[in-house]
């Protein structure tokens, strides 16, 4: 799993901007920050469930996980926060 940007999409393909490490293990869910530069490339939608491109922290069954403590969420987004304070 690689984090990327959503770039644009028009319902059958997304352009993703997908961030470039020097090596594998400095790979982080930071947005980018540390990557030395981002590879575009387009993603066929009708490839993932839903035609939609999958979210971080979903469970087996691609719905969010709803956790009891958010210190729980591997992936603390804006996002995830919301879904689980509505929660």
């Amino acid at each position: 799993w690689i984090p990327a940007r959503l770039v644009e999409s028009d319902g059958k393909e997304a352009k993703v901007a997908i961030p470039q490490y020097e090596a594998e293990e400095f790979i982080m869910s930071d947005g980018g920050k540390a990557a030395v530069g981002f590879k575009s490339a387009m993603v066929k939608l009708k490839d993932y469930a839903n035609h939609s491109l999958p979210l971080q922290n979903c469970g087996p069954d691609g719905c969010l996980k709803e956790v009891d403590d958010m210190v729980d969420l591997p992936y603390l987004h804006e996002a995830a926060i919301l879904f689980n304070l509505k929660k």
